[in-house]
């Protein structure tokens, strides 16, 4: 008789739990169906986590017909993955391996069962075989070979064949020194370093200004490549669930898995909620109470949850929290520096009990615990560079690395407005001259108040700095646009502004208004602090990042067309809509159809607007 190697979960573990509830009343549920006829070679064959199941019960019960089912089953398994692939083989044979442990093959079941297994190992299907592909593959193929591969190897007391396969779920975690032979997909756009990548990115890295640590990106490059906000991609959960399936089994046979690679697993798990905002559906809700019962942490884990394609049923074996009790762990936060009010987000671990936030020594009372790994602060006035402290009620947790508190970047920026534009490089203040602006700035995204309109204020825009063209936009305020061109701080006076909470990079600077195309630089702008840097876009066409969105209002002096009513940066019957709206009604004050800026709704807005639209004017490229 084999001797129980515990490899999943032991016996003595499964009598102190409960044969009532829900979790329980599934798993005997599942328990009681027909066993099915045992099939390897399908990778969609759920008869596997049903043996499993059937041997959960008996471990437990003690009843021999569960037990016999079990003997039985494994038996028919044997040879059963002939004809089919590896993946088909990683996902069914973990069960089996884990449900045989609980029952005790006897003999001559237990001899025949253990021939098989070995066989498992190195015989080759469709090409691979189990180690291979555990070895190569950095996806859901691998992590579900790897976890069959421990299964098998920890059943057969194979300690040679354990530590390799650790050393592999390791460099699989992100450690190069112990295994980097995988071979990646073409599209490496989610990797932190595509130089270098590694099956789930490394703590803290970030791309565009996007936190991509814990991402699996030979799994989500499935959905496309890398944009923001992310696809939520199921192929990373079906990743993890090999993943989970071999930590647990490590995790017994003594190896520290759950803080290899600065907690990869949590962090892979908490990417998923907090910013692919993808909790666990369907046959991936066993996973939450694993990295819950590991952790400490208390992601969402539904009971009864279903069970996966290779393992299951731990909404009842792992489903008691082990009580956290920690103080916060600070992992890395971003930006990385910045000014006074600087939006931070912090990474982290033990997050929602916080009672404090420190920037070196200052503290920050603004702070918002967004989930139990994730903060979200702002730099107090008065902070110096050093580490991010938390503290709960059980210590404090403080960040390796210090946040390097700045000076501001200032920005000088300079804009003609076709509608508004007068002459001799000069803009029309009609519409300040009529009290027709409002003190508080009418972009809601961008809320602004001035205490008075300043006299040679035209309008309300709003500066932006983006990421990319089209969106990602860290900064948004609103300034006046004053009749020279300057774009100022609410004094009326100031053109030199700071930039405050913006992390120092390249930014694509845009001037956005309510009723002219919005003006995009041509090229990055870099923004750094404690620097001063300048946009100038009346010198020239080809300061717009799309020409046609610009005009040459007189000899060397140009400004951004008018006519955009939706704000939509392009030029349609949308806007023309917007235009007749007012004009049937003979609007006038501040209205987004005066494209002129006289105070009106005329004819001559319309004809503004059609010689743009007839140009096919826009301020993205069409």
């Amino acid at each position: 008789m084999h001797a129980q190697n515990d490899i999943w979960i032991s016996s003595q573990e499964l009598q102190n739990l409960p044969v009532t509830g829900a979790a329980w009343d599934k798993l005997k549920s599942e328990a009681d169906k027909p066993s099915g006829i045992p099939n390897l070679s399908d990778q969609n064959d759920s008869a596997n986590v049903r043996t499993m199941a059937k041997a959960l019960v008996y471990a437990r019960l003690g009843e021999e017909s569960y037990r016999n089912a079990v003997i039985s089953s494994c038996m028919q398994a044997i040879d059963s993955e002939i004809g089919g692939r590896t993946l088909a083989l990683g996902r069914n044979l973990a069960a089996y391996v884990i449900a045989a442990d609980l029952v005790d093959l006897p003999e001559p079941e237990d001899s025949q069962f253990r021939e098989w297994l070995r066989r498992t190992l190195t015989e080759e299907l469709d090409g691979r075989t189990l180690q291979s592909t555990h070895a190569e593959r950095p996806n859901n193929w691998g992590t579900h070979c790897g976890a069959s591969r421990i299964a098998v190897a920890l059943y057969l007391d194979d300690t040679t064949e354990v530590n390799q396969a650790a050393a592999i779920f390791k460099g699989f975690l992100g450690d190069i020194s112990s295994h980097s032979d995988f071979m990646f997909d073409d599209d490496l756009s989610w990797h932190a370093d595509s130089l270098n990548p590694v099956p789930i990115n490394p703590l803290g890295a970030m791309k565009d200004g996007r936190m991509i640590g814990g991402v699996l990106p030979d799994e989500q490059r499935r959905a496309g490549p890398f944009s923001w906000p992310p696809a939520q991609e199921n192929y990373c959960y079906e990743g993890l669930q090999g993943v989970l399936a071999q930590a647990v089994m490590l995790s017994r046979a003594g190896y520290d898995v759950w803080n290899w690679q600065d907690r990869a697993m949590l962090r892979a798990f908490t990417w998923l909620h907090e910013e692919a905002d993808f909790p666990a559906e369907g046959d991936d809700t066993w996973q939450p109470h694993i990295i819950n019962y590991y952790y400490g942490t208390n992601f969402p884990a539904p009971v009864p949850s279903r069970a996966g394609k290779n393992v299951g049923w731990t909404c009842w074996t792992h489903g008691q929290t082990i009580p956290a009790n920690q103080k916060p762990i600070v992992t890395t936060f971003y930006p990385t520096g910045g000014s006074e009010t600087t939006a931070v987000t912090i990474y982290g671990f033990y997050f929602s009990n916080s009672t404090q936030l420190r920037f070196n020594d200052t503290s920050d009372l603004s702070y918002v615990i967004e989930s139990d790994t994730k903060i979200r602060a702002y730099v107090p006035s008065g902070a110096s560079t050093g580490t991010i402290k938390v503290a709960n009620p059980y210590g404090t947790g403080e960040s390796t690395a210090s946040f390097a508190v700045t000076a501001e970047p200032v920005l000088r920026v300079t804009l003609m407005m076709q509608g508004a534009y007068f002459s001799s490089g000069m803009m029309n203040t009609t519409l300040n001259q009529n009290g027709d602006i409002p003190l508080t700035s009418p972009y809601a995204d961008a809320p602004e108040t001035a205490s008075a309109i300043p006299g040679d204020a035209v309008d309300w825009v709003v500066l932006e700095a983006r990421y990319t063209v089209t969106g990602q936009v860290p900064l948004k305020r609103s300034y006046f646009l004053r009749k020279d061109g300057f774009v100022t701080e609410t004094d009326g006076t100031t053109i030199d502004l700071a930039l405050p909470g913006i992390p120092s990079g390249d930014y694509y600077v845009s001037i956005r208004h309510r009723n002219q195309l919005l003006a995009i630089t041509a090229t990055r702008v870099s923004l750094f602090a404690g620097q001063n840097a300048e946009v100038d876009f009346t010198t020239g066409l080809s300061q717009f990042y799309n020409p046609s969105s610009a005009v040459e209002l007189e000899a060397g002096i140009y400004g951004v067309r008018a006519g955009d009513a939706d704000g939509d940066g392009y030029l349609t019957t949308g806007d023309y809509t917007v235009w007749y709206n007012s004009f049937r009604l003979a609007a006038n004050g501040y209205e987004p159809g005066d494209f002129n800026f006289d105070g009106y709704v005329t004819a001559e807005d319309y004809n503004l607007w059609l010689t743009n639209a007839l140009a096919g004017s826009a301020s993205f490229s069409q």
